[in-house]
């Protein structure tokens, strides 16, 4: 029995020393090595990272040394039912996948499907839909938790513009929660202002919080990251320095990033909250 235990020991620290291709490989010799392999605190124990690349057929790139690209086990979804794929968010490598609809179905438009996704099993399961959803309705995710991480929640963003605004952008006032511990849907608060918020990029979460780059619909559209503390539930604004034109959200070491145009000078700069922000 000890020498069994070692054995899975040993093989454990193997697994996590491996790149992300030969991973896949493995875990179609054996069942326990596929359990062992999909094991979302496995998955969360590696560090080598890995680019996920919203498409069909489902592919990585294995950012380790040389990158390489890897085909992941596909869920059993029809591709062709879809438009476009979208990363709402990660936790202990699972993906949270937004699934917009390409063609009406029965000739009824149909709200966006979200589903859980293991890139290394292949194991997705689908999220109900919320019974106040619109399907001609625009909206932009986002998905974190508060103080502890059994509070997962996917944010839901809703458009309620009439008209009149650009493709990438959306005037939202309100939102929407999906609490994964209690697998419902709420909506706990609106808006005090009406924001536009780009569409072409899912919220970034980090510490607590989800942030997305937005524009008050005042003021003349000043720049600014729209802030939600996920356990409060509270909305917040934060300015961006010397009002530069804000181009993407993303982290660095842990902290919030953003990448901005510069003053009076071709090409862009990265800001990190904390450090040059």
């Amino acid at each position: 029995m000890a020498d069994a235990y070692l054995f899975a020991q040993i093989l454990h620290h193997i697994f996590l020393q491996l790149p992300t291709k030969p991973l896949v490989q493995l875990k179609c010799l054996s069942m326990l090595w596929m359990r062992q392999i999909s094991d979302p605190n496995f998955m969360n124990l590696r560090s080598r990272p890995m680019i996920f690349l919203p498409s069909f057929p489902f592919l990585a790139i294995d950012n380790t040394g040389t990158p390489s690209m890897i085909k992941l086990s596909d869920p059993v979804i029809n591709p062709e039912r879809y438009r476009e794929i979208t990363v709402a968010g990660s936790f202990k490598g699972i993906l949270v996948l937004v699934l917009k609809y390409s063609i009406p179905v029965d000739h009824n438009l149909l709200e966006d499907d979200i589903v859980l996704y293991n890139p290394f099993s292949g194991e997705f399961k689908e999220l109900p839909h919320s019974r106040k959803s619109d399907p001609c309705t625009k909206y932009v995710y986002g998905f974190g938790y508060g103080t502890t991480a059994d509070d997962l929640k996917i944010v839901r963003l809703k458009d309620n513009s009439s008209g009149g605004v650009k493709s990438s952008e959306v005037d939202f006032k309100s939102c929407e929660v999906f609490n994964l511990k209690y697998m419902s849907w709420e909506r706990p608060s609106k808006f005090m202002w009406d924001y536009f918020v780009s569409n072409s990029y899912s919220g970034i979460f980090v510490n607590g919080f989800l942030y997305w780059n937005a524009m008050r619909t005042a003021h003349f559209r000043t720049p600014l990251i729209l802030a939600l503390d996920i356990k409060k539930m509270v909305f917040s604004e934060i300015e961006i320095p010397d009002r530069r034109s804000l181009i993407r959200l993303g982290t660095y070491k842990g902290r919030l990033c953003m990448l901005c145009s510069q003053v009076n000078v071709e090409g862009y700069e990265l800001r990190v909250m904390g450090l040059l922000w």
